[in-house]
């Protein structure tokens, strides 16, 4: 694995396999997601589609600080090639990596060539470019697509290579660990992969274990939608890791869920992608694929997933067909195909769940997508069990459409109020300008009536709003 500078653009060594260093800064770190260090939670937004100099696919990442200054990242701006349709910002992840009192940028471009990382330090301006790093894996050249997903955890990032080889198995996936230290120098790891200890399973071809990514507390929560569960091809599976205390690249123990393991509602079936979605606080499971009676890929979620780790689980199963829960399973709703969770989403003082359904129908317009929120537990809202959104909501800007899969991704904005964090939704396919497909991402719950366009102005078949942060 190499790294190379964004002021350069010249191949480094990495540092030797040393120990990590602590993340014991006295400072202040009263949210998350905020980059500089002002006490509010700052929108990092992906554009894998963005057409740059002419490149379709290239990729932006648009960086909004609150309150402050906004900027647009570019796949070529960050040493990606001036030609390269690498897809920067397929993923993006905020978080604490290089010990200091900024969180950091963590972003992706697994189409540029095997697939980069680039990491970008939080500043009292917001971010520091000139300190940023492209991270690459040990198949720099391959057809990996490294930097699909990525999280942060605990000083760690996490980058997931979904149709890397290992063993020469097809896309079975890897998990690759990066440390950051306190001068911004990143040192690889190691990666995690199934079959070798402690990760439960075994590498089979069409896995794309690392497709999806989510840390909370010790636990990465890793998914792999196209697991084949016995002869269920494409059932899905999550692998729950938890990291040792001193050594937090060092993958300690492992949970393999999947919908045949004992105490998971349902079954593995063909299809049902289990793990496509898995929320950033590690909460809730998406099944987006699952069928529902007689609606195929009706899609479902599992919630309390955290119990997993506990010797009583308490896993919830919960669909449109649910008892309480608004609306009614439909084909191709996609029910959970975006996960987001934050205090006061559904009501006061308790967690609630988003759940993005971007293939629903809406007053006849097919994909207009919805999000309905849930109660992470049953108990937690009294009778209130679930609300529908949806883009003809007086509170959210824009209007429903044919096609604007609303729904499709999630930002929360924690400490929005003093009560509640706030939440984002991408709608890629909205029209704005008289353009197709050039997308928004709307303000959907505990912030003002608005939406975001992107930073580079409208553009046709660019999906604004497909990809929002992970904290």
């Amino acid at each position: 694995m190499r790294l190379l500078t964004l002021a350069f653009c010249a191949a480094l060594p990495l540092a030797g396999l040393g120990a990590v260093p602590a993340h014991a800064v006295t400072c202040t770190k009263s949210v998350p997601n905020d980059l500089n260090n002002d006490g509010k939670a700052d929108v990092v937004l992906g554009q894998p589609a963005a057409r740059i100099d002419g490149v379709s696919k290239a990729g932006a990442v648009d960086v909004r600080i609150t309150g402050g200054s906004a900027f647009r990242l570019t796949g070529p701006g960050m040493g990606l090639g001036t030609t390269t349709a690498g897809e920067f910002g397929s993923s993006v992840a905020i978080g604490f990596l290089d010990n200091d009192c900024y969180a950091d940028l963590l972003m992706g471009a697994p189409r540029a060539a095997g697939g980069r990382a680039i990491f970008v330090p939080g500043a009292a301006t917001g971010i520091d470019i000139s300190k940023g790093k492209i991270i690459e894996s040990d198949n720099p050249a391959g057809t990996d697509r490294f930097g699909s997903a990525v999280a942060i955890g605990r000083g760690i990032a996490f980058v997931g290579a979904p149709y890397h080889d290992p063993n020469g198995v097809k896309n079975a996936g890897r998990v690759y660990t990066f440390a950051v230290g306190s001068d911004d120098a990143v040192t690889a790891k190691g990666f995690l992969q199934q079959g070798t200890a402690p990760m439960q399973d075994s590498p089979e071809a069409g896995d794309h274990f690392g497709a999806v990514l989510a840390y909370r507390g010790d636990t990465l929560a890793t998914g792999a939608p196209q697991e084949n569960i016995v002869t269920a091809t494409d059932a899905g599976a999550v692998h729950l890791t938890t990291f040792k205390q001193d050594e937090p690249a060092t993958p300690q123990t492992d949970i393999f869920l999947n919908q045949d393991v004992s105490g998971v509602p349902g079954k593995a079936e063909k299809g049902d992608a289990f793990g496509a979605a898995i929320d950033d606080q590690v909460r809730t499971i998406g099944v987006p694929g699952e069928d529902v009676k007689s609606a195929v890929d009706a899609g479902g979620i599992i919630t309390q997933v955290q119990t997993m780790t506990t010797t009583s689980p308490a896993l919830r199963w919960v669909s449109q067909s649910s008892k309480g829960i608004p609306g009614k399973s439909k084909t191709g709703d996609r029910f959970g195909s975006a996960l987001a969770s934050g205090t006061a989403f559904l009501c006061p003082g308790k967690i609630g769940i988003a759940v993005g359904i971007p293939g629903k129908t809406v007053d006849t317009k097919v994909g207009a997508g919805m999000v309905t929120v849930v109660s992470e537990s049953s108990s937690d809202c009294g009778t209130t069990a679930g609300r529908q959104i949806t883009q003809n909501t007086s509170s959210i800007a824009g209007k429903v459409g044919k096609g604007n899969a609303f729904g499709t991704a999630f930002a929360v904005v924690p400490g929005a109020t003093t009560a509640a964090d706030g939440l984002l939704g991408g709608a890629p396919g909205s029209n704005l300008d008289d353009k197709r497909d050039t997308g928004r991402v709307a303000n959907v719950l505990n912030l003002p009536k608005t939406s975001l366009r992107s930073l580079g102005g409208p553009d046709t078949d660019t999906f604004y709003g497909s990809v929002t942060t992970q904290r």
